[in-house]
């Protein structure tokens, strides 16, 4: 219907710029993250060689199934948490996490399973006994574990579009990336030190995103200064 159109004269050019802002931060962010996910591979092929690069992929793939069954989760309460934060809804949100975190602690307790039977399930997956070792296991264990805990947090902070101070974190953690990868590699660290160089970086948002919630969820008073800060 032609009233129903679209029209540019109709647009508020203040919500445009903070559209514009908003989706130039969330771009940001996914560099950010592509820089730290999608260049480990490439990294270990150089460092270490082919074969190294199978075993991590294995296990990525292997633990990666919590997290895209989490991904599936969380993508629903997004557009659910930015309607309630509009509207007030601020016990709904509260209930929402805590009912995540919840799902979190049994998630931890899948993972630790995963971790002790994985060799033999890896081995029956693919025909063959790769040699997997129990640190890249584990280390891949924590991996998924605070990926989860940053999408638990980080789906309402996205949601609510407090999204700078990720803007921030993330271009941080994208900074320091090469050079801890190299780091842990001078200590002696193989794949793991790999996956440990993901694990500290994205572990500054998993930081900050419970701090922004708690702030702008469960705080009554907010001071114009933290309020900036944490946005």
């Amino acid at each position: 219907m032609k009233e129903l159109r679209p029209c540019i004269r109709f647009s508020d050019k203040q919500h445009f710029s903070e559209i514009f802002s908003l989706g130039i931060n969330f771009f940001i962010i996914q560099i950010s993250a592509i820089v730290i996910f999608q260049t480990n591979s490439f990294l270990i092929a150089n460092s270490f060689g082919p074969a190294d690069v199978t075993k991590y992929n294995i296990v990525f793939k292997y633990y990666n199934i919590l997290i895209l069954l989490w991904g599936i989760l969380m993508t629903p309460l997004w557009p659910s948490y930015t309607n309630a934060y509009i509207l007030g809804n601020y016990k709904w949100i509260k209930k929402s996490v805590k009912y995540c975190l919840f799902m979190f602690l049994l998630t931890i307790i899948v993972a630790v399973i995963m971790a002790f039977v994985g060799p033999a399930v890896i081995e029956y997956w693919l025909g063959q006994d790769l040699n997997i070792s129990r640190s890249l296991l584990l280390a891949m264990l924590l991996f998924a574990l605070v990926s989860i805990w940053n999408n638990i947090f980080g789906c309402v902070v996205g949601a609510i579009g407090k999204v700078r101070l990720g803007v921030y974190s993330t271009s941080l953690s994208a900074l320091i990336f090469f050079p801890l990868f190299y780091l842990l590699k001078s200590l002696g660290l193989a794949i793991e030190g790999a996956i440990w160089s993901m694990i500290i970086c994205i572990s500054l948002s998993a930081f900050l995103s419970p701090i922004q919630i708690y702030y702008f969820i469960y705080t009554k008073k907010k001071s114009l200064f933290l309020t900036k800060l944490l946005s």
